[in-house]
């Protein structure tokens, strides 16, 4: 799947749902898309676990919910702000940003 047929899938898939998806839903469906456009990535390869990990690793400047991003030469993450969270009311709301960087 392309990465316009990812954004499509999510626009139908919310259009479905009564209400919207807790943000930890949101970044898992991010990262399956992520790793699907690292299959692609790989081409012909995209059976080859090799293949695919050096697609992940090379990812810069990607868009998310998270914002952009990327890896570093260690494979860190290049975010440096996080969401912090709380159960409110029986439902998990954002309570801040943690500014890490």
């Amino acid at each position: 799947m392309t990465r316009s047929g990812n954004a499509r899938v999510g626009r139908r898939e919310a259009s479905r749902v009564a209400r919207p998806s807790l943000p930890f839903s949101r970044m898992a469906t991010r990262r399956c898309c992520w790793l699907v456009d690292a299959i692609e990535g790989a081409g012909s390869r995209g059976d080859e676990r090799e293949a695919v990990v050096e697609e992940l690793r090379n990812t810069k400047d990607r868009r998310s919910v998270l914002g952009r991003y990327g890896f570093d030469a260690n494979c860190d993450t290049t975010l440096k702000d996080y969401g912090d969270y709380r159960i409110d009311d029986g439902e998990i709301a954002f309570d801040r940003l943690i500014k890490a960087g």
